[in-house]
C-alpha cells in the first residue's frame, strides 16, 4: 500500500498540491485498512488524508479518476474456463485443479492469463519498474509504443507460450484442449489491451502538470511532440514566414557574388579586328544552379510531429528547388511526389497517413526501405542532389543495412537526417542512429521550430550546422 500510495502522492506533489511524508505514511495505513476494493472508499480515504485546502480538491479528483481507474484497480476474474467448456463443471474443476498444481511453477502474468490470480496489473507494472520505464512519454503517439515495449518487458509473448506449452499437458481431449487454448489466448489479448489503457492513463497523469506549465510559452520553442493540433496549425503560419524569408535570401545571394572571370579566348578574338585597341572584356559568369533534394521520410506514428512539419517545410519552399522527389517509408518504400503535386500539402499529409503512398500500419523496417531505394532508385541522386532522412532511425530490431545509406551518400551532394530523438538515444534498444550517423554530413535534433529553421536554412544555402 505504502508504494501505490507514495506514487499517487508524488503526483499529487507533481500538480502543486503539498502532501507531507506523515501525511503519506497516515495515507497508506488507511488504504491497508480499508484495501482498494471500493473506489469510493479509496477516494474518501486518500482525501481525507492528503488534501488540506479546499483549492486542492479539484486537482485531486482529476488525478484520483486517472490513477485510480479501471486499469489500475483489477475487475474481478470472469469464469472464463467454465464458459469455455460450455458449461462442463466437472471437467472444469479438473483442468481447475491441474493448472492449481503447477501455480508454483508459473510466473505471475501465467496465473493472471490462466486465472489463478486476480489480474492486477498495476501491481505487476510497478514491481517490474514499468512506471519508471514510461517517464519517457511525452506525447499521446507514443502510447501505443510504449504499450508494446511494457508488454514486452513484462514478458508476455513467453507468458502466451508457457501457458500454450501447460495447457498442452493437461490429459484433455483434442477438442476440450483447442477451446480452452483458444479462450486463455482471448484472455491474454484481454490483458494487453488493459496494459495500453493503464500506459494511456499514466500518461495523462504525467502530462496534467506537464501541460499547464508550457501553456504560456512560445509555441516557437515547444517540442514538436507536446504540440496539439490546433497548436500545429498555429505554427504554420511560422513556417510559412520564415520560408518567405528564406527565398528570399536565396534570390539575393547572387547580387553578392563576383562577376565571374575572364573570357580570355573571347577577348582575343573579338579583339583581332582592332589589333587590340580598344580591348573589349568579355567575362564567364557563374551560373546559379539551384539544389536538388531527395525526402525519405517515415511516416510511422513515432516521428508523425516531426515528418508533418518538415514535409510541410520542404514544400514550402519547393521553388528553391530544381527538383523534389519525396518517398515516404515505413517497412516498405513508396513514393508520394505525385501526391504533392496533384492535392494541397495539407491534403497530400493526410493521404500519406491514410497509407495512400505506403502500409503505415507495419512496423519500420529501415533496412529494408533503404534497400528498396538503392535498387529502384538510386539513379534520383547525383552530384547536384541533397539528400534528406526524416525519421527516429529505430529499426525494430531488423538489419540496419547502414552500408547501403553510404552507397547513398557516395552518389549525392550531402546526406542530412533529421531525428525527434536527441544523441542521448541513439544507440539504445533498437535505435541503429550511431550507424547511420557515420553516413551522413549533418545529423540534426528536431526538437523546436528552431531546429528545423536551421536545416532548411543549410538545405537552401548550404551553411554549416552547429552538431
Amino acid at each position: 500500500m505504502l508504494a501505490v500510495t507514495l506514487e499517487f502522492a508524488t503526483h499529487l506533489r507533481s500538480a502543486g498540491v503539498r502532501v507531507s511524508t506523515a501525511e503519506v505514511i497516515d495515507a497508506a495505513a488507511a488504504l491497508g485498512e480499508v484495501g482498494i476494493g471500493d473506489r469510493a472508499t479509496v477516494r474518501a480515504a486518500l482525501r481525507a488524508t492528503l488534501v488540506k485546502r479546499s483549492a486542492d480538491l479539484r486537482t485531486f479528483d482529476d488525478l484520483f479518476e486517472l490513477y485510480f481507474s479501471s486499469a489500475t484497480l483489477a475487475a474481478p476474474v470472469p469464469e472464463w474456463l467454465v464458459d469455455a467448456l460450455a458449461g462442463d463443471s466437472e471437467l472444469a474443476d479438473f483442468v481447475g485443479e491441474r493448472l492449481r498444481a503447477r501455480a508454483a511453477e508459473l510466473s505471475a502474468l501465467e496465473r493472471m492469463i490462466l486465472g489463478l490470480t486476480a489480474p492486477e496489473l498495476g501491481a505487476l507494472i510497478r514491481s517490474s519498474g514499468g512506471i519508471e520505464a514510461m517517464k519517457g512519454m511525452a506525447s499521446p503517439l507514443q502510447v501505443g509504443f510504449y504499450s508494446y515495449r511494457l508488454q514486452q518487458q513484462l514478458g508476455f509473448d513467453a507468458a502466451v507460450a508457457r501457458v500454450r506449452s501447460v495447457l498442452g499437458d493437461l490429459g484433455v481431449d483434442d477438442d476440450s484442449e483447442s477451446r480452452i487454448v483458444a479462450a486463455s489466448q482471448r484472455r491474454a489479448a484481454e490483458l494487453r489491451e488493459q496494459v495500453r489503457a493503464f500506459v494511456d492513463e499514466r500518461f495523462r497523469v504525467q502530462s496534467l502538470r506537464f501541460r499547464e506549465q508550457l501553456a504560456a510559452g512560445s509555441l516557437t520553442h515547444r517540442p514538436l511532440v507536446t504540440l496539439s493540433v490546433a497548436e500545429s496549425r498555429q505554427l504554420r503560419s511560422e513556417v510559412e514566414r520564415l520560408a518567405r524569408l528564406l527565398r528570399a535570401k536565396l534570390r539575393r545571394r547572387p547580387r553578392h557574388k563576383v562577376g565571374g572571370h575572364l573570357d580570355v579566348r573571347r577577348i582575343m578574338r573579338r579583339s583581332l579586328a582592332t589589333d587590340g585597341v580598344p580591348v573589349q572584356l568579355h567575362w564567364v559568369h557563374k551560373r546559379v544552379h539551384k539544389p536538388r533534394l531527395v525526402v525519405l521520410c517515415d511516416v510511422s506514428d513515432s516521428v508523425r510531429h516531426v515528418s508533418d512539419f518538415m514535409l510541410h517545410f520542404v514544400y514550402t519552399l519547393v521553388d528553391c528547388f530544381d527538383r523534389v522527389d519525396a518517398f515516404a517509408f515505413v517497412a516498405e518504400l513508396g513514393p508520394m511526389t505525385q501526391l504533392f503535386r496533384d492535392h494541397d500539402i495539407d491534403r497530400a499529409i493526410e493521404l500519406v497517413h491514410q497509407g495512400a503512398a505506403v502500409n503505415v500500419f507495419a512496423n519500420s523496417n529501415y533496412g529494408r526501405a533503404l534497400e528498396q531505394f538503392r535498387s529502384t532508385h538510386l539513379g534520383k541522386v547525383g552530384s547536384k542532389t541533397t539528400v534528406l532522412v526524416i525519421g527516429d532511425g529505430r529499426t525494430n530490431y531488423h538489419p540496419s543495412r547502414a552500408a547501403v545509406l553510404g552507397d547513398i551518400r557516395r552518389r549525392a551532394r550531402r546526406l542530412l537526417w533529421l531525428t525527434p530523438e536527441g544523441p542521448s538515444a541513439w544507440g539504445f534498444g533498437d535505435s541503429a542512429m550511431t550507424e547511420y550517423q557515420h553516413h551522413c554530413d549533418q545529423v540534426v535534433h528536431a526538437y523546436d521550430l528552431d531546429s528545423l529553421r536551421q536545416l532548411v536554412d543549410e538545405l537552401v544555402t548550404g551553411s554549416t550546422l552547429p552538431r
